[in-house]
């Protein structure tokens, strides 16, 4: 493997080590630094500032692959014929994309919503459903069909963040609600990006940006959150639904990484075989 190779491959594992890390402290900071009764950090507790430094930092880290990883060194081709577990996740987020179009049913039932927004997600979410079915029924390739239900998905997930924002139970900048917005918003990029492939028009720097800072973020996020609801710092099934589906979508997002990576390595020993 080249050298570019090596620094892309660098940042994808410190990508993974840094989310594991951000993981542990945010959940030590849900664990001890959090006041459950007003659903905010307990005040003048040190570790949510030394979360959030780290967050901001490394995710400032990540941005600098576009200085010292040439436009060249990322291949523009996509990994071909998807293992069965790439198969197998995408119906795992579709999966869960259900349980939160469920989840958002019942949230207008129970506290009603704007309705222009449950319109909208009625639509949207099951598009996404579909979208990440896609591989699983073999037709991934089917640009128009894939570009046009991942367009629709886009806006599936921006109704995910609305019930949420129009959520009155919770304030609004308290860290459950934040943290899930603030993961969905890279997760949204790297949707754009993925389309962006399926188009044939990629930009694989950009993408791989997007990559690191989504899985990043939820991953910690999501993680953390689940491990919060046993230590009883959340209990709203809503935010639960979400927070599966930050988890989903990472895994999804580290195993069409790792697939990128993989196929990296493999154009460099085609090269040099050449």
């Amino acid at each position: 493997m080249n050298a570019h190779g090596h620094k892309i491959h660098i940042y994808y594992l410190s990508a993974a080590f840094l989310a594991v890390v951000a993981t542990v402290l945010r959940t030590l900071c849900l664990g001890l630094g959090f006041d459950r009764d007003i659903g905010y950090y307990a005040r003048g507790a040190a570790m949510p500032v030394f979360l959030h430094v780290l967050e901001a930092v490394t995710v400032v880290c990540f941005f600098t692959l576009f200085f010292f990883v040439p436009r060249e060194a990322m291949p523009a081709e996509k990994p071909t014929a998807p293992s069965r577990t790439r198969r197998i996740v995408p119906a795992l987020v579709a999966l869960l994309f259900a349980l939160n179009f469920v989840a958002f049913c019942r949230v207008n039932t129970g506290h009603g919503l704007p309705t222009a927004l449950f319109v909208c997600g009625v639509l949207f979410i099951p598009a996404a459903v579909a979208f990440f079915l896609l591989p699983v029924l073999g037709l991934a390739r089917r640009r128009d069909l894939t570009v046009t239900l991942g367009i629709l998905s886009v806006f599936g997930v921006v109704c995910l963040v609305a019930v949420t924002y129009f959520d009155a139970y919770t304030p609004m900048n308290a860290p459950h609600k934040t943290g899930l917005h603030l993961s969905f918003v890279p997760v949204l990029f790297y949707l754009l990006y993925t389309l962006r492939d399926a188009a044939g028009a990629p930009m694989p720097r950009a993408k791989a940006v997007a990559s690191m800072t989504a899985f990043f973020a939820a991953f910690t996020v999501g993680v953390s959150d689940l491990l919060a609801y046993p230590m009883g710092a959340f209990d709203d099934p809503l935010y639960l639904a979400q927070d599966l589906l930050l988890i989903g979508i990472a895994v999804w997002i580290g195993v069409d990484t790792a697939a990128e990576a993989l196929a990296l390595a493999a154009s460099d020993e085609k090269e040099k075989e050449k």
